[in-house]
């Protein structure tokens, strides 16, 4: 080999290892940049091949599946391997689809091209531990009389679909319950149990115990759990239209207008309960008129009132009347000084010849709070008491509680000082003065009047419906009624509640146009609990702020009830269930104007 040739072979060598340190040099460059692409997407390398997963992210729950996909340009191949970056996180197949742990973490679901392994996209995957659903319902334990209505709620948590179906377990033989939690008492003593179903999750479900009692009386609960809901004598043909009002007592009757005597009015009431046994009408009456020898100034007579006849009336059973009732309004029919000594001697001859039945009195209205008469000896003569007031038609002289519906509660804290005994009140359901007013007080304020009524300890409540003309059967407006009706069935689903230990009523908030403030709270302790009644008696004010709940203690949580959104053409009554909403026996609420909250607290 010549020198020269030996000089350009040692140039050729040097010139091939120049090149390939720099195509060295080069690939380890490449390879750099691949390993920086985005996590959802690989960046093209030289040829151009981008791997892009789609989600990019997902959210599961322990064990869920979630399908990905990847798309693949810069290349005719456009498969990928699919794989999991993480030990334990899950699997996914050939085709994406990736099923998560049973553990919870984050996780990388990661496809590389097939055409350059070094291209991959990246799918983050949350797996989050799935919500439990929860079911509630409320009341949890309820005593009923057969045949009584019961409305139940239910609350679902930890899911979004809130549904839930309603049974009873030991079916058609303890009652019935509608799709909305209506359940229907069966006709003999039962223990039953209404089931709330998740509809999200059909193994979730809470129970409510029922117990009826046989022959319509709960042990302990004034009137065997039974809240009284009167109507002051309305005309036959209505019967009906009360009785669907949710009236379950007449109290006196018959009505002026049609002249009839008590004994025929009666056989009317007696004609309707034996063709409608299941909306029959319990009686507070007077004994019939003009019974035996002698004769009083009001025509009331006891004599023919014996032992073996304590009715005095076969077409009345004994059931069914609840109370003798003595001559209404006493203190202002006369005066309660002029009327003592009748009062004396009705009540000494019924005790004698029916010592098992309740003597029922009623007070003039107001006359309790102004007039300073001797109320205390007067209501010795008797066992139930009862008040009527009329604040919005019924009180054009007294412009100091003209329009005030607190004078209900007022009156009955006045006999609650004076006794114990089961306590009514009578209120204004149409408009008692026609010829004096257009209306009477609207559907809202008709449902303050009772509720306030129900909060100041009454045991019942009765429908005052004639006007000053005695058209038993006009006064009352279609949107009165329909406000009467749903108040009515609010009140017979939570009746045995209603009926048990009373809460000291207590007034506060801002005071009204009297003076008096505008949240009225009392309740009833039972044995499933407290329920507290709380109202804003205001008829413009809304109230929003802190409410003490006396006696609450140390609970926290509550489920609250309340008229449903499209109250009162339907009676369904809402329920929502809070945690930590009471604190230090307070709770914060809002309450528009008349608005009512019932709280059954934990």
């Amino acid at each position: 080999m010549t020198s020269m040739q030996n000089s350009r072979n040692s140039t050729g060598r040097t010139m091939f290892k120049r090149w390939s340190l720099v195509l060295l040099v080069a690939a380890i460059s490449g390879c750099g940049a691949s390993a920086a692409s985005a996590p959802a997407s690989s960046g093209p390398d030289a040829t151009g091949v981008v791997v892009a997963v789609t989600p990019p992210s997902a959210q599961v729950q322990p064990d869920a599946a979630v399908p990905f996909a990847a798309a693949v340009t810069g290349s005719v191949d456009t498969t990928v391997r699919w794989t999991i970056t993480e030990a334990g996180g899950g699997t996914v197949d050939a085709t994406g689809r990736y099923v998560a742990p049973s553990t919870t973490g984050t996780y990388h679901v990661i496809a590389t091209s097939n055409a350059d392994p070094t291209i991959r996209g990246t799918a983050v995957v949350n797996v989050t531990a799935a919500p439990v659903v929860a079911v509630t319902v409320s009341p949890t334990t309820v005593s009923a009389t057969p045949g009584q209505s019961i409305t139940f709620g239910a609350n679902v948590t930890g899911s979004s679909d809130t549904a839930v179906a309603w049974s009873v377990t030991e079916g058609a033989s303890c009652g019935s319950v509608t799709s909305a939690g209506v359940y229907t008492a069966p006709s003999g003593a039962s223990t039953c149990h209404v089931v709330a179903t998740s509809h999200a999750d059909g193994t979730k479900t809470a129970t409510a115990t029922v117990t009826v009692q046989s022959g319509g009386s709960t042990s302990g609960l004034f009137l065997g759990g039974m809240f009284l809901i009167g109507v002051d004598g309305p005309i036959s043909t209505d019967f009906g239209l009360w009785s669907g009002r949710g009236m379950n007592t007449i109290v006196r009757g018959p009505p002026g207008p049609q002249g009839i005597s008590l004994q025929t009015y009666d056989g009317q009431i007696s004609s309707w309960n034996s063709a409608n046994p299941a909306k029959a009408f319990k009686r507070i009456r007077e004994p019939m008129p003009g019974w035996g020898a002698g004769s009083d100034p009001n025509g009331y007579d006891s004599a023919n009132v014996t032992a073996s006849n304590p009715i005095g009336d076969a077409s009345i059973s004994y059931d069914q009347l609840l109370a003798w009732s003595q001559p209404d309004e006493p203190d202002i029919n006369g005066a309660l000084s002029s009327n003592m000594t009748w009062l004396q001697q009705y009540n000494a001859k019924w005790r004698t010849a029916d010592s098992k039945r309740p003597i029922y009195l009623n007070f003039g209205g107001n006359d309790f709070l102004v007039t300073g008469q001797n109320y205390s000896a007067a209501i010795a003569y008797a066992d139930w008491i009862a008040t009527d007031v009329y604040p919005y038609t019924g009180l054009w002289w007294d412009t100091n509680h003209m329009n005030d519906p607190t004078i209900i509660g007022q009156i009955l804290d006045a006999i609650t000082a004076i006794t114990p005994k089961p306590k009514f009140s009578w209120v204004e359901c149409g408009n008692v003065s026609s010829s004096r007013y257009a209306a009477g007080p609207t559907g809202p304020q008709i449902r303050t009047m009772i509720w306030n009524a129900v909060i100041h300890g009454a045991r019942g409540y009765i429908c005052w419906i004639s006007d000053s003309n005695n058209n038993f059967n006009n006064s009352v407006s279609a949107s009165e009624g329909a406000e009467i009706a749903a108040t009515n069935s609010w009140l017979t689903s939570i009746a045995p509640v209603l009926q048990d230990q009373i809460i000291p009523p207590a007034v506060s908030g801002p005071a009204d146009a009297h003076g008096h403030g505008i949240i009225h709270v009392g309740g009833r302790v039972t044995s499933s609990g407290r329920y507290y009644i709380v109202q804003n008696v205001s008829n413009t004010a809304s109230y929003t702020g802190s409410i003490t709940l006396p006696g609450a203690g140390s609970v926290t949580g509550a489920t609250i009830f309340s008229p449903g959104a499209t109250w009162p053409t339907s009676t369904t009554v809402a329920s929502t269930t809070c945690t930590n909403c009471i604190s230090g026996g307070a709770i914060t609420d809002t309450l528009g104007p008349n608005m009512v909250h019932v709280y059954q607290v934990r």
